[in-house]
């Protein structure tokens, strides 16, 4: 089937079976069989054990009563994955509006495309919800997350490496180098992979169209990897190739990640990932909670919506401790009080994420009922990524400003990441009292 021939990926999405879910049933992992002297050993160990001793939930040696509650918090911990980014669309909620223009971009004008937001924000989520749209439509999809020390020739390499070189126009299907599985890595020398040599290999891809997925791109520190991305994206779109580059980072803006973007205006369009709405955020929550068996009542969506603010990560990490909190007192529907119980859950889990001078640092400040300034900072953090307010920063006594923060780039920015949902979370008690943070954003 060729590209132009085959359905588009947006009406892939919204085809649902007569369920309302996607028709591709669920994986399952392996049954693993675990040697009989291991199963004995396991059994034997839980005899004389206090009952109020902290265990596993296993359904493993329980009555029916206790399998079923078991059954219960594993569908929950599956619904609500705070931990890790959505990659499946029946587990994806929101941003409808957003997917739509993504596959319109992507589809209708070959465009390639930048995703920029603030961290936790759900671009990951995003990127992978892309990616199996885009692989459901026969498009050949490569996903790199990226990091620190990422070159450009690694890079290359290991998207090449994962095409076959079947799709090379150059090379006949029946060739010995394609029937032995041979890929497009095997055409780079041995030296290092510069643009022109990526340009020359996928130039001439074929069969189908291409979607590399570049994601964390913000952690590359190497602004000549940057520079020798963007030309090779200008490479590849002035020669007309079937592939498209989807980029994701942390900024808050698209000259952020690419200082080296006039030569690439035309070929590259950058789209923020914004939070959530408060009807996407109940939305997410609902769409868990269907799929867990638990239900939230009104208020505890209002609530949990307020205090997660429109990030994901948040409003997926009070959802599970939430259920699990009302799960436990023996209620199948989460109530305020469950919620407020699991901010406290919440605060406590991201806590431990800090270093126990940030930790100290931030609840010295919420003792002495100073928290208004990192509040605003915080808020600012998850609206605009990496622009701070500098007259809220020059309120800040010298040394919280030293602990928590740092200057990179010339701005300043929140030292550790998990500080912004520890304030947040902190704070919430503060929500009608929030400054007002001057919604600018630098241009794209």
């Amino acid at each position: 089937m060729s590209y132009n021939d085959k359905p588009g990926i947006w009406s892939k999405f919204r085809r649902k079976n007569a369920k309302g879910e996607r028709g591709a049933e669920r994986e399952h992992a392996p049954h693993v069989e675990l040697p009989h002297s291991v199963k004995v050993t396991r059994q034997r160990s839980r005899i004389g054990r206090d009952p109020s001793f902290p265990s596993f939930s296993s359904k493993a040696g329980l009555k029916q009563g206790d399998a079923q509650f078991a059954s219960a918090m594993k569908r929950l911990r599956q619904s609500f994955t705070p931990s890790h980014p959505v990659s499946n669309s029946r587990l994806f909620a929101g941003r409808r509006a957003l997917l739509e223009k993504i596959v319109s971009l992507l589809e209708d004008q070959h465009l390639h495309l930048v995703l920029y937001g603030d961290r936790g924000i759900g671009k990951t989520s995003l990127m992978r919800i892309v990616a199996e749209l885009a692989n459901d439509a026969d498009y050949y999809v490569s996903y790199t997350s990226c990091g620190k020390d990422t070159r450009f020739d690694a890079l290359i390499r290991g998207i090449a490496g994962r095409i076959p070189l079947l799709f090379h126009r150059d090379f006949d299907p029946t060739e010995n180098v394609v029937e032995e599985g041979n890929t497009l890595e095997s055409l780079f020398h041995a030296g290092e992979v510069s643009v022109s040599d990526a340009t020359s290999v996928f130039e001439n891809l074929h069969g189908t169209q291409f979607l590399f997925l570049l994601d964390e791109f913000d952690r590359v520190a190497s602004s000549e990897v940057r520079e020798q991305i963007a030309e090779l994206i200008k490479n590849l779109s002035d020669r007309g190739a079937t592939v498209q580059f989807v980029i994701a980072g942390v900024a808050s803006n698209l000259t952020a990640l690419f200082s080296h973007i006039p030569s690439i205006r035309r070929n590259l369009i950058g789209i923020p990932v914004d939070r959530l709405s408060d009807r996407e955020t109940r939305n997410l929550v609902e769409l868990g909670a269907s799929r867990s068996g638990v239900k939230f009542s009104n208020k505890a969506l209002d609530l949990l919506a307020t205090w997660s603010r429109g990030l994901p990560y948040i409003a997926q990490l009070l959802a599970l401790h939430a259920s699990l909190v009302a799960l436990r007192g023996g209620k199948q529907t989460v109530d305020i009080r469950d919620v407020e119980a699991a901010g406290d859950e919440a605060e406590e889990e991201i806590g431990l994420r800090l270093s126990d001078t940030a930790r100290r640092v931030i609840q010295a400040e919420q003792k002495k009922n100073n928290l208004a300034d990192l509040r605003t900072l915080a808020i600012a953090a998850s609206e605009h990524a990496d622009v701070l307010p500098e007259a809220v920063l020059g309120r800040l006594d010298r040394t919280v400003r030293a602990e928590l923060f740092k200057v990179a780039g010339g701005r300043t920015h929140f030292a550790e990441e998990a500080s912004i949902p520890f304030i947040l979370l902190v704070s919430r008690g503060g929500d009608d009292k929030d400054e007002p943070v001057d919604r600018v954003r630098l241009p794209r």
